[in-house]
């Protein structure tokens, strides 16, 4: 019995993984989801529009980067301004 718990509780385990990784490409992203990090993916997003604004990012990186951090935050329950739902509608197909 307590084998079978045991192998069902890691088969659970590695499904929830294969939903975030599927979900999130970038690592940094899949860490602080897992980690219920809404600060530091906001913080994240802060450094993509600096990043992008200055030539340090290209635009199709920073697109599927801030879809991906956007989708996190609302997973997470975070409340998303109005330009970042747009932002999201826009871009839903970037990841």
């Amino acid at each position: 019995m307590y084998a079978e718990r045991s192998f069902m509780t890691a088969h659970i385990y590695q499904a929830i993984q294969a939903a975030i990784s599927q979900a999130f490409k970038t690592p940094e992203v899949i860490r602080l989801f897992a980690k219920k990090q809404p600060g530091q993916l906001r913080t994240r997003l802060a450094e993509l529009d600096c990043d992008v604004m200055v030539g340090k990012l290209p635009r199709d990186v920073y697109t599927q980067q801030k879809v991906e951090i956007l989708t996190a935050l609302r997973k997470l329950g975070e409340k998303l301004i109005t330009e970042d739902e747009a932002f999201l509608a826009a871009n839903a197909s970037a990841t």
